[in-house]
């Protein structure tokens, strides 16, 4: 995603709880799935437009604003829960 390439991925619970299911991942069922998804995405013409939709995800969810709330929120978590 961060390269601003198509993703194809089966369907793993990590990734569907970061990236949600109306991303522009494309979720398969088996290996036979991820090579026609993988076809299917090759001769689309909106390849690139997936590209920049994902390296702008990445960018916007792995941000080192995102990091830093995402530690400070952990931090308030670990401090309320050790009094």
């Amino acid at each position: 995603m961060a390269a601003k390439l198509p993703v194809v991925s089966t369907r793993l619970d990590g990734l569907v709880q970061t990236f949600g299911e109306d991303s522009s991942l494309v979720y398969v069922d088996s290996s036979e799935g991820v090579y026609h998804a993988a076809q299917k995405l090759y001769a689309s013409p909106g390849l690139a437009r997936i590209g920049e939709s994902n390296l702008k995800m990445v960018k916007q969810k792995f941000s080192i604003g995102n990091a830093v709330k995402a530690m400070e929120l952990r931090l308030e978590q670990l401090i309320g829960a050790s009094r």
